[in-house]
């Protein structure tokens, strides 16, 4: 409400109530908009761009250096965007690893002590000459593998990736059936690192091999488990 004149006054012109709101929202360098105008008017920056996610620093995931049989698994590859950090990271114990069953139920968490490694911007696991689960010759490892890394710190573990191992598994189908069979019998007597036909990794596809899908047939990962390899 206006205040009577006095004699002699004169009525000085009405301003107009500025708020925050009449001011024109900006976008700035960080992909945020804020209020133009003085601070010393009560202006306040609208929420800022939120940080980058976690996922952005894992950019590759590798099992077994490119192999497509899941018989044995040794080495898993962890790629990241920069080697800065990585060891601070193994010894804050930022990478975990769970397995599950092949139907993706009943979680246990495996131990990783002394298995990681920095080799440049990776992160490489290895389970030694056994291979993950200690055996190669047996079905101990034969699980879904979940592998959670925080790469951002913050503890909420956001990069997410997913494998299996499956004994008898010659070509990484989720199954083991009539045609590993097959490429077992297709390659008796070869030797060889990496050879998807020898089953237990030790070099030579025999009747070993044949044995050991002989004994899995008819087990299967579940089609609707994800996987990242």
């Amino acid at each position: 409400m206006r205040r009577p004149l006095h004699q002699g006054q004169t009525p000085r012109p009405l301003q107009e109530k500025v708020t925050r709101k009449s001011w024109p929202q900006v976008p700035h360098g960080d992909g945020s908009r804020r209020w133009s105008g003085s601070r010393s008017r009560g202006a306040t920056p609208v929420s800022p761009a939120g940080k980058a996610s976690a996922e952005a620093g894992l950019i590759g995931f590798d099992v077994q250096r490119g192999a497509a049989q899941r018989l044995s698994i040794r080495y898993l590859d962890l790629v990241l965007e920069s080697g800065a950090g990585l060891t601070q990271l193994i010894a804050e114990g930022r990478v975990r690893l769970t397995r599950f069953g092949l139907g993706g139920l009943s979680p246990v968490n495996v131990p990783l002590a002394g298995k990681l490694t920095v080799v440049g911007n990776r992160i490489v696991i290895d389970f030694g000459a056994q291979g993950i689960g200690g055996n190669r010759n047996t079905t101990a490892g034969n699980w879904y593998y979940r592998l959670s890394v925080d790469t951002d710190r913050n503890g909420s573990f956001e990069s997410l990736r997913h494998f299996y191992r499956l004994l008898g598994d010659t070509n990484g189908d989720r199954t083991v059936n009539a045609i590993d069979r097959n490429v077992v019998n297709a390659n008796l007597g070869r030797r060889g690192a990496n050879l998807n036909a020898d089953v237990n990794r030790n070099g030579v596809v025999n009747s070993t091999d044949q044995y050991l899908v002989r004994q899995n047939v008819g087990r299967v990962l579940a089609s609707s488990l994800p996987l990242d390899d």
